[in-house]
């Protein structure tokens, strides 16, 4: 009976922790730009598609549900347009902020759907000019939108109706850059960005305004770097996380990761990365108030960019970090946390796909580990273990259609390797490796570990295996 239950329990938690990479797209280019979860418990992406034999982009909304397959999915817009960021209306529909093209000038995009994702109206905002985008957009509690925008490359916040008409404008510091904005409560919003200073280098900028557009306080963080904030998130305990990248030099950029109170004193900054250009975009709570991170990376993975995800605790620590990705290019651009605390993030990809570009969606479990894939080798790994659960030994097996190089490595449930069985050319066929963790880890504790085998950095499948002394 305590078996069995053991077995049970082993079952259940493997699919639990089952996860995934996809992709979404056609033989045009298109790029997933935001994720929002649903009320019914699926996911919201948008982004836009090129249609490069026509020469002409849509605002694109693809709904999934857990496992990624679409549920639906929209091409809004009657000209060259993308949607960059949305948010949920009351009904459930989406007011979405972007920018498209009208007579070859660039326009900031205020865009309004139903719940299924069909455009109900969009307005077009910004003067003659190729530096005209929205950035965030939120529903006001009378039924109108906000959007905050930078229209001629200054930045601006516009109320409208419900409708998309303008009722008032506000224009801000003209050495500022909105790059993205939460919604406090119903009177209030932080906006995160950059503030040009006077050795022509960037500083991140944090600004609260009221639900008219007023200023309540508005702080830069001058660094001896050229400093960008991309994203911001308001804690559970009410602090502000802003993530970016700091500038070593004209080719090199860093994560940047800053921490404030409420009201926007500084409480630390981290820097760190490697070789490259290592950028950060988007930032969630996780349910034990530590914090998932996305960007990509060129200083390390698979690719020229891989997507990057990390997690770190309240003071800035990584916790443990992945790169996800193939030869060409992944981003990570946005992530969200579903409610089984699993991480999912969206971007584009090369690697993969149909066209130039496609949406990119990985999803991970809380410690980092992608479980398969959708393009596998040819032949599964059939990588098993034996006996599972282990008592003394563990006899690991898999099979390589062709000799190649492997690694191999056992991992805790926080992700943190433990052992590294093998790291070199292994033969064509079945191999085994025999762990006798009694003998070489004697400390080694009860529980729960992970057994991941990588072939070639291309592909990795990772299973569950128990350990009972």
């Amino acid at each position: 009976m305590r078996i069995f239950i053991l077995f049970l329990y082993i079952f259940s938690y493997f699919n639990l922790l089952f996860s995934w990479e996809r992709y979404y797209g056609r033989e045009d280019c298109e790029r997933g730009f935001m994720i929002k979860k649903t009320r019914d418990n699926n996911f919201i992406i948008c982004g836009g598609r090129d249609m490069n034999v026509q020469q002409t982009s849509y605002i694109y909304l693809i709904k999934t549900d857990y496992s990624g397959n679409i549920i639906w999915e929209r091409f809004n817009g009657d000209i060259k347009n993308y949607g960059t960021a949305f948010d949920f209306t009351k009904d459930d529909g989406l007011i979405i902020a972007g920018y498209g093209y009208i007579n070859g000038f660039q326009k900031a995009v205020l865009a309004r759907t139903d719940m299924e994702g069909q455009r109900l109206w969009e307005k077009f905002i910004g003067g003659d000019s190729q530096s005209n985008y929205g950035k965030s957009a939120f529903e006001t509690d009378d039924d109108g939108f906000v959007l905050f925008c930078q229209l001629n490359n200054v930045p601006n916040i516009i109320k409208t109706d419900s409708l998309g008409n303008i009722l008032w404008q506000k224009t801000y510091n003209q050495d500022y850059f909105f790059e993205n904005a939460i919604k406090v409560d119903d009177r209030s919003y932080i906006i995160c960005g950059m503030s040009y200073n006077s050795s022509s280098e960037d500083d991140v900028m944090l600004m609260k305004v009221d639900a008219e557009g007023y200023v309540i306080w508005e702080e830069t963080y001058t660094a001896e770097l050229d400093q960008k904030g991309f994203c911001l998130f308001k804690t559970s305990d009410n602090k502000i996380m802003v993530v970016g990248s700091n500038n070593k030099n004209s080719s090199i950029d860093d994560y940047y990761i800053l921490k404030t109170d409420e009201s926007g004193n500084k409480i630390w900054d981290r820097t760190w990365g490697g070789n490259d250009i290592d950028v950060l975009t988007s930032i969630k709570e996780m349910q034990d108030a530590t914090f998932a991170i996305t960007g990509f990376t060129k200083s390390s993975g698979a690719g020229l960019n891989d997507m990057y995800i990390a997690r770190i605790d309240s003071a800035g620590n990584t916790l443990w970090e992945a790169t996800y990705g193939r030869s060409m290019q992944e981003k990570g651009l946005w992530l969200e946390i579903s409610d089984s605390n699993e991480i999912f993030a969206v971007g584009y990809t090369t690697s993969y796909g149909n066209g130039a570009n496609d949406i990119y969606l990985v999803k991970v479990e809380e410690n980092g580990f992608k479980y398969d894939s959708r393009i596998p080798p040819k032949k599964e790994m059939h990588l098993t273990t034996y006996p599972n659960p282990a008592s003394n030994y563990l006899q690991i097996s898999f099979f390589l259609e062709k000799k190649s190089f492997i690694g191999l490595s056992i991992y805790d449930i926080l992700g943190r390797k433990i052992a590294e069985l093998e790291n070199g050319i292994r033969k064509q066929g079945r191999n085994f490796v025999n762990w006798n963790f009694k003998r070489d880890f004697p400390s080694l504790k009860n529980g729960i570990y992970y057994c991941r085998l990588i072939i070639n950095k291309d592909y990795s499948r990772t299973i569950p295996i128990t350990i009972i002394k």
